[in-house]
């Protein structure tokens, strides 16, 4: 089951990114996020009733789930930033290294360490996604020039945390606890936002303008990260991560397709290099 949600995290997840670049360039990062927190926790509240009680009375994971949600506020408005000013193909190779980043925290701090075929398999998943994502290689040396890419970087270092510290907030509480807390803790910080910038006409016209879009958004993020903290439950969290981080060739993909651009022999290298990476590493997690 663990495979299983992680590779419904893949796909709500790349899904997810194509359609949120769009909802950033038409709402802006702030107001995407503000609707997809509230979608969040608005569904997710009738089923976390009684953990909220416990989390009052007891404390158990509150300083987990803090730390989780405040970190997530400056990766997501970091992620939809680069999404937004960058190309999809050039940001997402950059997102790439979150699935590097997130192996060695947990490496380090929970000694969740993988096995040889494991670490094999994630190696191959990172230049996979990078192979897919590249289009080409004759000006990779101006890569760091072209917009969104520095804070795509950003993005992705703070994502890595966010991975490490969803897997442990999931242990601690359960996997619609930490969806469910940090929903409601990114809603109130961009409420906070949306107040101080008096931005409320807006947020009601861009509902009114783009509703299937929004919710669609709203929808497909917050089930690909339940989708995720209940796969890092029931396996490592560093195979968890890497079979999701498979979106990132997936979004990269629909950006191609849609976009009506052919594939070069060293992105169908890269795709099947993803493919049979994913597919190690869900047998490595069954």
């Amino acid at each position: 089951m663990g495979v299983l949600f992680a590779f419904l995290a893949l796909l709500c997840w790349g899904f997810g990114d194509f359609q949120i670049q769009k909802s950033t360039r038409k709402v802006g990062s702030l107001i995407t996020l503000f609707y997809i927190d509230l979608i969040g926790t608005i569904a997710l509240l009738p089923f976390v009733l009684d953990e909220i009680k416990v989390l009052i009375s007891e404390h158990v994971g509150l300083t987990v789930l803090i730390a989780a949600s405040s970190i997530l506020v400056v990766a997501a408005l970091l992620e939809f930033q680069a999404l937004k000013k960058g190309k999809i193909s050039v940001v997402e190779p950059v997102f790439s290294f979150e699935l590097f980043v997130t192996t060695i925290l947990s490496a380090i701090i929970i000694n969740e360490l993988p096995g040889k075929e494991g670490a094999l398999a994630l190696a191959g998943m990172i230049v996979g996604i990078f192979l897919v994502s590249i289009k080409s290689f004759s000006n990779i040396h101006k890569l760091h020039l072209e917009r969104g890419v520095w804070i795509a970087l950003l993005a992705t270092f703070a994502m890595a945390f966010v991975n490490f510290l969803f897997g442990i907030g999931a242990r601690e509480t359960s996997p619609l606890m930490i969806n469910w807390f940090t929903s409601a803790f990114v809603l109130l910080i961009t409420t906070t936002a949306i107040t101080i910038r008096s931005q409320w006409n807006e947020l009601k016209i861009d509902f009114k303008t783009y509703p299937k879009l929004i919710a669609t958004v709203g929808v497909v993020d917050n089930l690909a990260w339940l989708f995720f903290a209940y796969s890092m439950t029931l396996i490592p969290i560093a195979i968890a991560t890497g079979i999701s981080e498979g979106y990132i060739a997936l979004t990269a993909m629909l950006g191609i397709i849609f976009g009506k651009e052919k594939l070069t022999h060293h992105q169908k290298m890269g795709l099947v290099l993803v493919i049979v990476s994913a597919v190690i590493l869900g047998l490595i997690g069954t």
